[in-house]
């Protein structure tokens, strides 16, 4: 391989056993091999904590059990005794939104959710404000009152923010990074499979802004202004 042989040329080793890879299509292929060992292949794997799959299943990243159990062990354990203290309902919406919710977030820019994907985002942060209040589902307590209360950001709306900033940098890229390749690429040979097409990266500038969404981003002026967040929350 390529990527072996330059990287010995300059002093580097390839991890076998930390190495994996996936491909994108189902016929038979031979085994790859580095130095005489067979490199596992994988359906799925993550990346930087993100959660990589060649068909598109955003569910194994933002699963309720995986996102809920990140958010209280790491993120919301370091600030709960911070937030027990706190009086006031926006200093806790504060914090918890500056800690929290980024943890849910992480790296929700490159992300094409579908409805219930998104769903999955609202299970994860209700049951973090239950938490905050020190309430359980037992308490039927409606979604609408623990969301007065808490007073912290929207997760689902957080993550379209977050998506069309990144979107209107990534269209006033000039040069020819592999950033806006990848925002760009589409397959060409690949034949549609049955059912509805899976979710495209592009589709909710495309449904907010229309098709010619790039142009109207080489303005940053004009792009902010027209982003309006309480429409994203529709």
């Amino acid at each position: 391989l390529q990527l072996n042989k330059e990287s010995k040329a300059v002093g580097l080793k390839i991890n076998i056993s930390k190495t994996k890879y996936m491909r994108s299509d189902e016929g038979t292929h031979t085994p790859i091999q580095l130095d005489g060992e067979v490199i596992e292949e994988v359906n799925s794997f993550t990346y930087l904590v993100q959660v990589l799959n060649m068909h598109h299943r955003m569910n194994e990243e933002i699963s309720r059990g995986c996102m809920v159990g990140w958010v209280r062990a790491c993120a919301f354990s370091s600030i709960k005794e911070v937030l027990e203290k706190l009086s006031k309902p926006e200093d806790r919406a504060l914090l918890f939104s500056t800690t929290v919710v980024p943890s849910i977030l992480d790296e929700s820019e490159t992300w094409s959710l579908t409805k219930s994907e998104e769903h999955q985002l609202v299970v994860t942060e209700k049951a973090t404000e239950r938490r905050m209040l020190k309430i359980t589902k037992l308490d039927h307590v409606r979604n609408e009152d623990i969301r007065q209360r808490t007073k912290v950001v929207d997760a689902v709306l957080e993550s379209r923010k977050s998506k069309i900033r990144w979107a209107g940098h990534v269209a006033r890229l000039k040069d020819d990074r592999w950033t806006r390749k990848a925002s760009d690429w589409y397959s060409r040979s690949h034949e549609r499979t049955m059912g509805r097409s899976s979710r495209r990266w592009n589709d909710l500038m495309r449904s907010r802004f229309g098709p010619m969404w790039r142009r109207m981003a080489q303005d940053r002026t004009k792009w902010k202004a027209a982003v309006d967040w309480q429409l994203l929350s529709n």
